[in-house]
C-alpha cells in the first residue's frame, strides 16, 4: 500500500492461522484461519473505490467465536451480535472527502455489503444491503478516530445503526 491523503492506495492482504489449546483440558484445541483482502484505487479529486472480502474458517469455542455486525462488510448486521464459526463477507465503498480542516477530513462513503455465516450445527445465513456513513481522520492518519454508519439488511428488512470512535474498520 501506498499512504495518500486520508487513505492506503493499493492492495493489502493478511491471513492468520491461530491454534489454541486449553490449560485445564488435555482434549480441547481449536483452530481459526482469518483473512482479509482490500485493494483501494482513487478516482477523481482524492474520492477512492475499494473493494474487500473477510473471511474465516474455524471451530471455535462459543465465548472466542467471531463477532459480525458493525464491522467492515458486516454493518448491515446487528453490532457484535452475529456470532459465527466460519464466515466469507464481501464490500465494495466508494468514499469521499467532504470537509478538510488543519488537523483532519471528513468523509462520506457509501457501500455494499454482502455475506454468509454458519455457527456450530446451524444452517448457513446470508445477508446483504446497501450503507452509507461519515468518517473523520486526523492528519495524515489512514484509520478512521470517529464513524456513524447506516446500513439495510435486505434478508431481514432491518436498517441497523453503528457508531465507533477510534477504530480500524477492517477486522
Amino acid at each position: 500500500t501506498r499512504n495518500r491523503f486520508y487513505y492506503d492506495r493499493g492492495l493489502r492482504s493478511t491471513i492468520t492461522f491461530q491454534k489454541g489449546f486449553s490449560l485445564t483440558s488435555s482434549n480441547s484445541t481449536f483452530e481459526n484461519i482469518l483473512g482479509d483482502t482490500t485493494y483501494t484505487l482513487e478516482s477523481y479529486s482524492d474520492h477512492t473505490v475499494t473493494l474487500a472480502a473477510y473471511y474465516a474458517y474455524s471451530d471455535l469455542p462459543t465465548v472466542r467465536e467471531h463477532r459480525l455486525g458493525g464491522a467492515e462488510a458486516s454493518r448491515s448486521l446487528p453490532a457484535l451480535l452475529v456470532p459465527a464459526d466460519k464466515f466469507f463477507n464481501a464490500a465494495v465503498f466508494y468514499q469521499v472527502p467532504f470537509l478538510r480542516i488543519d488537523w483532519g477530513t471528513f468523509t462520506h462513503i457509501s457501500y455494499f455489503e454482502a455475506g454468509i455465516y454458519k455457527r456450530d450445527l446451524e444452517a448457513s445465513e446470508t445477508y446483504y444491503g446497501p450503507g452509507m456513513g461519515i468518517r473523520f481522520y486526523f492528519r495524515n492518519i489512514t484509520i478512521p478516530a470517529l464513524g456513524a454508519d447506516v446500513a439495510y439488511n435486505v434478508v431481514t428488512g432491518q436498517p441497523w445503526f453503528s457508531i465507533a470512535v477510534g477504530f480500524r474498520p477492517p477486522r
